[in-house]
Formats: C-alpha cells, structure tokens, sequence
C-alpha cells in the first residue's frame, strides 16, 4: 500500500487466487495464495508493460495459464492512488465494508469468461 497500483485477483474453487499487481512506474508483483492473505508462492513471473499518459496510467501483462488457480474464476480488482497523506482506493465490485480489504474474498464475485 506504499506505491500507486491496480491489483486484479482471480479466485478459483478451494480459495485458491493469483493476485496480480502493477504499478505506473513499471513495477509489478504476481504471488499465488491459498486462503486469504496465506501466499504460497511470491516473485511470479510475469511480462508486464506500463503505457504512461498526461493524465492516466495504463498496463498490459501476460500471465502464464499455469499460474492461475484451477476454474471457474471469479475476480475483483482494486486501485490505490494518490500520496500516502490523501490515499484513494477504488473497487471494481464493493464489498459493503467500512475499510478496505482486497483479500475479501466473498467480494470476488464476478466471474471470469473463458482464457
């Protein structure tokens, strides 16, 4: 939560999820997890590229199939922007709660079509 970053999670049976995150400045962080906030496994590899505008910010990343958990999927996606001071966090699907949690995992609700 220290860096400007959009964070998609893509949840399978079992609580099992991929959590992909990138940032503006090119940076990004792919871990694997097995119940909420338990990762198996950090430092996923992952081909990430970040398209800088005036105003706007946008990414493209290629994940290896292998890495996601087994389907169906189910996903929710999270933005943090703004200086730690005025911190912003925008959600693709709310989840009802007074603070953020993107590990919420009842709040991955919207399922993923076919890769």
């Amino acid at each position: 939560w220290n860096y400007e970053v959009v964070e998609v999670f893509v949840l399978g049976p079992e609580e099992r999820y991929l959590e992909i995150e990138l940032g503006p400045r090119g940076h990004h962080l792919l871990l694997s997890l097995h119940g909420a906030r338990r990762p198996v496994a950090m430092g996923l590899p992952c081909a990430a590229r970040t398209h800088p505008g005036a105003q706007r910010w946008t990414a493209t990343a290629r994940v290896s199939r292998t890495l996601l958990p087994p389907g169906p999927w189910t996903v929710n996606a999270y933005r943090i922007h703004g200086p730690a001071h005025d911190r912003h966090y925008s959600v693709h699907t709310p989840l009802g709660t007074a603070q953020p949690d993107f590990h919420a995992i009842a709040g991955f609700r919207t399922p993923l079509g076919p890769i």
